[in-house]
């Protein structure tokens, strides 16, 4: 479901109250402060979202590595990943990534992005 940094908890809570299957949240940017964005995942974790893609603004390497690493949680990125040349880059602060294969420009680029993410594992 997509969320953003001011009505993730709303949305959150109402979805809730009528399942408890494990929610994927797709933040689309939604924190630009990583303490906040580290605060959120951690208070959705206890909600059963066991995966947020892109809490951070696509540009925030940095914010992206900041504090713990949440615990069963995988944060996924997803905007900043258009060539094979991005992932190395962001694997030490990502568990993860979205391969779009019309971002990466067809079928062959998003099974060399594949590959690449699969061998950094």
């Amino acid at each position: 479901m997509k969320v953003d940094g001011s009505g993730a908890k709303g949305i959150l809570e109402g979805v809730r109250g009528v399942t408890d299957k494990p929610l994927y949240v797709d933040a689309n940017e939604g924190w630009t402060d990583p303490k906040r964005a580290v605060e959120a995942i951690r208070w959705m974790e206890g909600m059963g979202v066991v995966l947020v893609e892109q809490p951070l603004p696509a540009s925030d390497l940095d914010g992206a590595k900041y504090g713990p690493r949440p615990g069963r949680h995988a944060d996924h990125r997803d905007e900043a990943v258009l060539t094979a040349g991005d992932i190395d880059r962001l694997a030490q602060a990502y568990d993860g990534i979205n391969v779009k294969v019309q971002k990466a420009g067809g079928l062959r680029m998003a099974r060399t992005m594949i590959a690449r993410a699969r061998s950094l594992a």
